[in-house]
Formats: structure tokens, C-alpha cells, sequence
């Protein structure tokens, strides 16, 4: 059987364009979504990557990808001119679930904003009746570098940050999201840990 030159070319096209837009719909599959500069990042977003202070002055630098581990982020409000009461019991709460926290192989990771001016100090002090488990950490946001990388600053007198949390899983994506913008409203630690993979 003999095939024409032009109906030649014209089935390899039409097979070209099939293996191309397989391979597309293949990727638009499996690509994660990027964060818009506009917006926050949310439920099947990477999380974003930041760079902070701990209690000691220490650089410490958030690779959501490369621990292995689950992580529960939590953007407390830092030092709005006082120490927050609301953040002191979210963080007793989450302490208060250490065990369950631990058996979902999550770390929690607090991040205390305000302006860079003794900030170390102030979540120090914001520590002082709080014993962190070894797998809680506590770092200071200078001058909202890490608030203004998830797009939760609160802008107002006497406001640092909208608080937030955020549960991301061991490959950098967002799982869960919980933004308010009130002092209350926090992400009960049910939420939490449903997210993680608990009932």
C-alpha cells in the first residue's frame, strides 16, 4: 500500500500534537501551583520559604522541603507594645497535644513578629512561663519579613500580624490554612491534627 507525502506528514503532525498535549495534561497534573505575588498561599500551595531569629539571636532558616516532616506553622501576633494572652493559650494548647503531635511526626514551628528592635528579648519573655517540647520551636520575625512572605501582615495601630496557621506536609505543600483576622478565631488544634492525618 502506498501512503502520500502529504497524508505522510499529516498523520506524524497529528501524532506530535497528541504526545504534546499529553504531556502537558501530564504535567498540569502534577506541577503545584505557585503563589501569586497578590495573594496567600493556601491549601495545595508550596509554602513559602523564610529566614528568622531564634531565642538565642541565631540566623534560622524554614526549608519546608527538606525536613522530612510534617510541619505545623503558626504565625503568632509577636509584640504588639504587650505580650498577646490569646497567643500564650494557643501555644499551651498545642503543648497540651505534644504526644499526638509527635505520633503524626509534625513539628511546630511559632513565629513571633514585630520590629527588630529588641524582639529576641521580647520572645524570650513571651516564653517565660512556656516549656517548649523538643520538637516546638520559637523564632522572632524582624520586621515581618516571613508575615510579609505569606501576606498576613495587619496592617493597624498596635497590629503585627493576622494570626495564622498553617499545617504543611513533608514534600513543602499546604495542607491546611487558617488565616484571622481577629485576635481570636485560631486554628483549633482538632483542625490541626485532622490535617496531619488524625481523626
Amino acid at each position: 500500500m502506498r501512503i502520500d507525502r502529504t497524508e505522510y506528514r499529516s498523520r506524524n503532525t497529528l501524532k506530535t500534537l497528541a504526545v504534546w498535549c499529553i504531556s502537558l495534561f501530564t504535567l498540569s497534573l502534577a506541577a503545584t501551583p505557585c503563589v501569586a505575588d497578590d495573594r496567600r498561599p493556601e491549601g495545595g500551595d508550596k509554602a513559602v520559604p523564610f529566614k528568622a531569629t531564634d531565642i538565642e539571636g541565631k540566623p534560622f532558616e524554614f526549608e519546608p522541603d527538606k525536613s522530612g516532616r510534617w510541619t505545623v506553622l503558626v504565625f503568632l501576633r509577636g509584640y504588639p507594645g504587650y505580650q498577646c494572652p490569646l497567643c500564650t493559650r494557643q501555644v499551651g494548647e498545642l503543648i497540651g497535644k505534644e504526644k499526638e503531635l509527635a505520633d503524626a511526626r509534625a513539628d511546630v514551628l511559632f513565629v513571633y513578629p514585630g520590629v527588630a528592635k529588641d524582639l529576641t528579648d521580647k520572645s524570650k519573655e513571651f516564653l517565660t512561663d512556656l516549656k517548649l517540647p523538643p520538637t516546638f520551636k520559637l523564632v522572632s520575625d524582624q520586621d515581618y519579613k516571613a508575615v510579609n512572605a505569606y501576606k498576613i501582615r495587619w496592617e493597624a495601630p498596635r497590629e503585627t500580624a493576622y494570626p495564622s496557621t498553617f499545617v504543611i506536609d513533608p514534600t513543602g505543600v499546604i495542607r491546611y490554612s487558617k488565616v484571622s483576622e481577629t485576635h481570636g478565631g485560631r486554628a483549633p488544634v482538632g483542625e490541626i491534627l485532622k490535617a496531619l492525618g488524625g481523626k
